[in-house]
């Protein structure tokens, strides 16, 4: 029975094709059309991601059509990292959406990409987890943990590091696979800065992050990417101090999917909460960063 149902399927999925979108194809009227006119995700939302092209030899979305009608989307944010002097190409999925009579093709969005790359899908609508599962995704649980910058200990605590946003000093500090990650996140939306001992001011961290706000009533400042996190962690009322005064904010925040990734300190003075995400091809030994993904955009 199993093989039998199988079969049919294959045999129903050869009436579809998978098309690729790059940058240049973005103003392609069907494709747009298509995106304002379904109802499964806000469009505002997908296009948002748009903006953020890190590779342009790579596609920005697939496409799934039956008999040249589009009936399928995956909005995809492509990047190859340099993780410790190996290359990696990373696949984050920022939206994933097909026509219900033909979910039963929904599967053949992956099929480029599947074996191919890490893949990460940060934002995943409820329900789906059967499906993932199928395709050989893991699914993990995203923590995330917003403090307080002003709590009662920091404020007596001895400063000892400085900070500066200016780009022409940060580009003089860094490594050439840090340097391509400053330049990929050039947009004024992103903070860049770099947290250093006031003592030796070699020893340093840089930070990329974004100041959002939630629930519009407060900002947060999220840290989506940080290196010597080792130092960040010895210094952690200092640098707290230092965002506060150098933006004005009272909360700092960071995604992590294990503790020992995350450089804030868990206490009375933070909050956690968690979501569940899915992953494909992710080596252990990558540490997690929201990096490359819809979290630049939104």
């Amino acid at each position: 029975m199993g093989q039998k149902k199988t079969f049919l399927n294959n045999l129903w999925k050869k009436n579809y094709s998978i098309n690729k979108i790059f940058f240049e194809d973005i103003n392609k009227k069907k494709f747009l059309k298509y995106l304002k006119k379904q109802k499964y995700i806000d469009y505002n939302l997908i296009n948002k991601n748009f903006s953020l092209i890190y590779d342009k030899k790579f596609p920005i979305a697939f496409l799934l059509k039956n008999k040249k009608k589009i009936v399928g989307f995956l909005g995809t944010l492509f990047s190859i990292r340099k993780i410790n002097k190996k290359k990696f190409i990373f696949c984050n999925i920022h939206s994933w959406l097909v026509d219900v009579p033909h979910r039963i093709a929904a599967d053949l969005l992956f099929k480029d990409i599947l074996n191919k790359c890490i893949i990460t899908v940060l934002s995943a609508r409820k329900g789906l987890s059967k499906t993932f599962n199928n395709m050989g995704f893991k699914k993990v649980k995203m923590n995330y943990r917003v403090t307080f910058l002003l709590n009662p200990t920091n404020l007596f605590y001895k400063k000892k590091t400085g900070i500066y946003s200016d780009i022409s000093l940060i580009k003089n500090c860094l490594d050439k696979n840090n340097l391509e990650i400053f330049k990929k996140h050039s947009h004024k939306n992103f903070t860049k800065l770099i947290i250093y001992n006031l003592k030796n001011k070699s020893e340093f961290s840089f930070l990329i992050a974004k100041i959002v706000k939630k629930k519009k009533l407060f900002r947060v400042i999220n840290i989506i990417y940080l290196t010597n996190s080792s130092f960040i962690k010895k210094n952690l009322s200092s640098m707290y101090i230092n965002m506060f005064y150098k933006f004005n904010i009272l909360f700092c925040g960071q995604h992590f999917l294990k503790e020992e990734e995350c450089i804030l300190q868990n206490s009375f003075f933070s909050q956690n909460s968690s979501k569940d995400i899915y992953l494909k091809n992710f080596p252990k030994r990558i540490r997690f960063n929201t990096l490359f993904s819809e979290f630049d955009a939104n």
